[in-house]
């Protein structure tokens, strides 16, 4: 039986920004969805869900599901008030805005190896 690709689903207004993340993230070996808004993140998680959710904070303050593994909060860089309801939301950590794709692959890569440790 093949291996499962780890799941990350992407709910951030901007598609350029959502596009850069699938980008690197499916080279990385993962399967990854789009959506744009509340509707459409309720609608992906309710279908299946994912490991992994980046979660623009503007699209949606906390997932409507919780994904299998954990998820980031995509928040701007200076938005501390954010961060904060963020983390006491659940949020595994933080992507600021501004960001490197690479960080953001290897937050998402850490976060999968430690539940699978």
């Amino acid at each position: 039986m093949p291996e499962m690709r780890p799941r990350v689903l992407i709910a951030h207004e901007e598609p350029m920004v959502a596009r850069i993340l699938e980008h690197k993230l499916r080279r990385e070996g993962h399967e990854v969805t789009c959506v744009r808004d509340a509707g459409a993140l309720a609608g992906a998680m309710r279908d299946g869900g994912a490991d992994v959710l980046l979660l623009d904070t503007r699209v949606a303050p906390r997932p409507p599901e919780a994904p299998a593994h954990g998820w980031f909060a995509m928040i701007e860089a200076r938005d501390e008030a954010g961060a904060h309801a963020a983390m006491q939301e659940g949020a595994a950590g933080l992507v600021r805005l501004p960001f490197k794709p690479t960080d953001v692959a290897a937050q998402v890569s850490a976060l999968l190896a430690m539940v699978r440790a």
